[in-house]
């Protein structure tokens, strides 16, 4: 077996060759919100989107309290949400380098519009206060539950996203 690669392969070619910063600081405002969007979405993916804080305070023993929270990755809707802004950002890079074509902008459309519902199903999965029943059941048990910084932030970043792809597809069904 020799090792020469064979003459009818052909190299592998970078999909991301011809990518330079002009590009990206050139583009318009809609493909630089779905950039933004979608790069913001996947660093907001990691800070905390809901919490929960338990006191209980007893005459016998003071007070015990708890805290936890939770990132995009702990349900599956924020999971499926960030991955889908992930490929909103894929989207919109191959729509630099090779210019927007009818699959791109409706994919970048269809992925940031089901991220931005993924994201408020999300939200809407977070247990409420009431939910939990552990506060109303028992004396000197406070419980507080609700969605934190990230979730807020990551809710803009997929609106934003959303809406620089809705523009994208605009300006392509006018052309």
């Amino acid at each position: 077996m020799s090792d020469t690669p064979d003459s009818n392969s052909t190299p592998m070619q970078n999909p991301f060759e011809g990518l330079d910063v002009d590009k990206i600081k050139n583009a318009g405002l809609p493909t630089k919100l779905m950039l933004g969007g979608s790069i913001g979405f996947f660093i907001f993916g990691f800070f905390d989107w809901w919490s929960a804080d338990i006191s209980v305070k007893s005459p016998l023993i003071g007070g015990i309290s708890r805290s936890s929270s939770a990132n995009a990755f702990d349900l599956s809707q924020g999971t499926i949400a960030w991955l889908l802004m992930v490929a909103v950002g894929v989207l919109a890079i191959l729509m630099l380098l090779k210019g927007p074509n009818k699959n791109f902008v409706i994919a970048a459309l269809a992925c940031s519009g089901l991220a931005l519902l993924f994201t408020l199903w999300y939200w809407a999965r977070i247990p409420s206060d009431s939910d939990l029943g552990v506060a109303s059941a028992l004396s000197g048990v406070s419980v507080d539950v609700g969605a934190s910084f990230g979730l807020f932030i990551a809710l803009i970043l997929s609106i934003v996203a959303t809406a620089g792809a809705f523009m994208t597809f605009q300006a392509f069904q006018q052309s």
